[in-house]
């Protein structure tokens, strides 16, 4: 009995070391020397040419966590001409805008003379009107006489 178990347990051992299948998945689209890198599925055209924005079923606004890889995403850049736009529509000279994390540091002139009661007013202002913009971030504003 026990040497009809060793010979099945024998039997199993070399049936399973001997797996010789001609017909592989893996050699179906082997790569030659790097070659074959990434492709698409469709002939000639690569991952790396193609626009993603031209794919209508690819909508990479779906997902807040995702970053938009749409051309009109809104970034830095576009925040800093916003709250330039807000200093200028209030009638005043922008200076410098830079945002550093939550906190947006603006400078900001005003033309001729004023008083120093006008002048806390129209920070105030102005101030009240970026926070209004751009609520996201801390806004710390500066409105000193042009130079």
């Amino acid at each position: 009995m026990w040497k009809s178990i060793g010979i099945v347990v024998t039997l199993f051992f070399v049936a399973g070391c001997n797996n010789t299948a001609q017909d592989s998945v893996y050699t179906e689209h082997n790569d030659t020397n790097g070659t074959q890198l990434m492709g698409t599925g469709k002939q000639g055209e690569d991952v790396y040419t193609r626009d993603l924005t031209d794919d209508p079923r690819l909508n990479t606004n779906q997902n807040p966590n995702f970053l938009d890889l749409d051309e009109e995403r809104p970034d830095r850049g576009t925040d800093q001409e916003k709250a330039e736009g807000v200093i200028e529509r209030a009638g005043y000279i922008p200076d410098a805008v830079f945002i550093d994390g939550n906190t947006m540091r603006v400078k900001a002139n005003y033309a001729g003379n004023m008083s120093k009661e006008k002048v806390n007013e129209a920070h105030d202002n102005l101030y009240e009107a970026l926070v209004m913009a751009l609520p996201r971030y801390d806004i710390r504003l500066k409105l000193t006489e042009q130079p």
